[in-house]
C-alpha cells in the first residue's frame, strides 16, 4: 500500500470527512464518524472534482444510514426553488433510480451506465464551474455535448448522454427541486446505423479453426459458437446454465428474473437487456458444442480455463489477443476503414443477426431470437453484404425483351384465373 498524500478534513452537510490522495486518485475516509462509513475512491485526480464527488458521498451515505429519510423532498412553500447542486441532483435521481424493478427501477448495469455519465457530467460542471442545476441550460447542454465530442466520444454515446441528462432536469423539475424555467429545450437526432463490425462466414471459419492450434483457443471456441449461433449477448452466455437448456425440444431459454423474489435474495437474479425471456432455438452446431463441455456443480454452463466463472472482460482479452491479433493480417482493410481488426464480441451478434437474414429466416423469428421488439433495432444489426446484392442483382429482369442478354427466356404463362380476374 503506498503512503498517503496530505489530507484535509472536510465537514460537509452531514458527515466529517477525511480528503487524502493516493498516486493520483482522492479518496474520502469516513471512519471517524460515530457510524463507521468505510473508505471510498472519488475517482478524481482534481481536487475541486473530489470535493463535488464527496458532496454527493456525503448525502447518499447519509440516507444509506438513515440519517435522513429515502426519497425525501424539501417541503415546497413557494415557486422558488432552493438551489440544488449538480452533486445533490445526480445523488437524487440515481437513487429514485435505484428502486426496486416492480416500482420501475432500472437494471443494475443500467445504473452502472447511469453514473458513469454522472461523473463525465460532474468533471464538466467542474471545469465551467457550473455548481447548481439552475446554472445548466440551453447553452450549458450544447456545449457539453462539444465537451463530448471533442473528447471523440461516439455520436450514439453523445445521443445517449445528453438524453439522459434531459431527463434528470425533467425529474427534478417533476420532484419541484427545480424551477420548471429551467427545463432543456434540446433538439437531439438519434444517429441512425452502426459501426460495428460485421464477420463473414469466412472470416467466422478461419477463427473457429485457428482455435484449435492453442489451449487458450481450445477454450474460448465453444464460447464463440455460442455467441455466433444463438445471438446471445456475452453478460447472457455467462449467465447460462444447464437447466435453460431443453435438449428433447432442442431450445434455449434466456431467462429474466428480475421479479424473482428467492433469487433476489440469494443474489442470483438474472435480467435481460429487454426485460423479458425469450427462448432460441438450438443450432446442431452449438448443440454439438455442448455436449462436450464438462458439467461443473454450480449449475452454469461456460467457465474458465481452471473452473471458474468466466467473466466478460476475460473472454474479450482472450478473443482479441489469442484470435483476433493473430489472425487480422490475413484480412486486412485500407487505411481508415473498419474491418476484421475492429471486430468485437458483440460483432458476433451482428454475425448471428445477418446470417440469419441471409439463410431465410423471417425478421419476426430473428425478433424472437435476439429479444428486441421493434424491427428498427433488428435492422441494425443487420448488415448486407456486396455478394448479396450482386446475387439478387442478377436474378432480377427489369426489361421482360427476348434481347436482354441474360439470354431468351419465356415469360412465365399467367394462370388462367389470373387472367380472367
Amino acid at each position: 500500500m503506498g503512503r498517503h498524500n496530505s489530507s484535509k478534513i472536510i465537514r460537509c452537510r452531514y458527515y466529517t470527512w477525511k480528503l487524502f490522495r493516493r498516486g493520483t486518485i482522492y479518496y474520502a475516509d469516513g471512519r471517524s464518524n460515530a457510524t463507521n462509513l468505510g473508505k471510498h475512491s472519488l475517482n478524481s485526480k482534481t481536487e475541486e472534482d473530489a470535493l463535488q464527488k464527496l458532496q454527493f458521498l456525503d448525502e447518499k451515505m447519509a440516507r444509506k444510514t438513515g440519517l435522513i429519510p429515502r426519497e425525501s423532498e424539501p417541503a415546497v412553500v413557494s415557486d422558488s426553488k432552493a438551489p440544488i447542486s449538480i452533486a445533490d441532483g445526480w445523488a437524487r435521481f440515481i437513487e429514485h433510480c435505484d428502486r426496486p424493478a416492480v416500482m420501475g427501477g432500472v437494471s443494475r448495469n443500467t445504473l452502472k451506465r447511469y453514473r458513469a455519465v454522472r461523473d463525465k457530467h460532474i468533471e464538466f460542471c467542474t471545469q465551467k464551474s457550473i455548481r447548481e442545476w439552475s446554472q445548466f441550460g440551453n447553452q450549458q447542454t450544447e456545449q457539453y455535448g462539444r465537451w463530448l465530442d471533442e473528447k471523440k466520444y461516439a455520436s450514439l454515446s453523445i445521443y445517449l448522454e445528453m438524453t439522459l441528462i434531459v431527463s434528470v432536469v425533467k425529474w427534478l423539475i417533476d420532484q419541484k427541486l427545480l424551477d420548471a424555467k429551467h427545463r432543456i429545450q434540446a433538439t437531439l437526432t438519434k444517429p441512425s446505423g452502426t459501426d460495428t463490425y460485421c464477420y463473414s462466414r469466412q472470416q467466422m471459419a478461419r477463427m473457429l479453426e485457428f482455435c484449435q492450434t492453442s489451449e487458450p483457443g481450445r477454450w474460448i471456441r465453444p464460447i464463440l459458437v455460442a455467441l455466433a449461433t444463438s445471438g446471445m449477448r456475452i453478460g447472457e452466455l455467462i449467465a447460462l446454465r444447464w437447466t435453460d437448456i431443453d435438449f428433447a425440444s432442442k431450445s434455449i431459454r434466456i431467462a429474466d428474473e428480475r421479479f424473482s423474489g428467492r433469487k433476489e435474495i440469494r443474489g442470483r437474479n438474472r435480467t435481460t437487456k429487454g426485460k423479458r425471456s425469450r427462448s432460441v432455438p438450438l443450432n446442431p452446431a452449438l448443440e454439438s458444442v455442448l455436449h462436450e463441455l464438462e458439467r461443473h456443480s454450480d449449475g452454469y454452463v461456460f467457465h474458465g480455463a481452471k473452473g471458474a466463472r468466466v467473466r466478460a472482460k476475460r473472454v474479450l482479452d482472450i478473443f482479441k489477443r489469442e484470435i483476433r491479433n493473430a489472425l487480422k493480417t490475413e484480412f486486412p482493410v485500407a487505411r481508415g476503414e473498419i474491418g476484421f481488426a475492429q471486430g468485437t464480441i458483440h460483432s458476433f451478434r451482428h454475425y448471428f443477426v445477418s446470417e440469419a437474414f441471409r439463410q431465410g429466416a423471417t425478421e419476426a423469428e430473428i425478433k424472437d431470437w435476439v429479444g428486441h421488439r421493434s424491427s428498427e433495432m433488428v435492422h441494425h444489426y443487420r448488415h448486407l453484404r456486396p455478394d448479396d446484392s450482386q446475387r439478387r442483382m442478377q436474378s432480377i429482369n427489369f426489361i421482360s425483351d427476348d434481347t436482354v442478354s441474360s439470354g431468351n427466356q419465356p415469360e412465365p404463362e399467367v394462370p388462367r384465373e389470373s387472367q380472367e380476374g
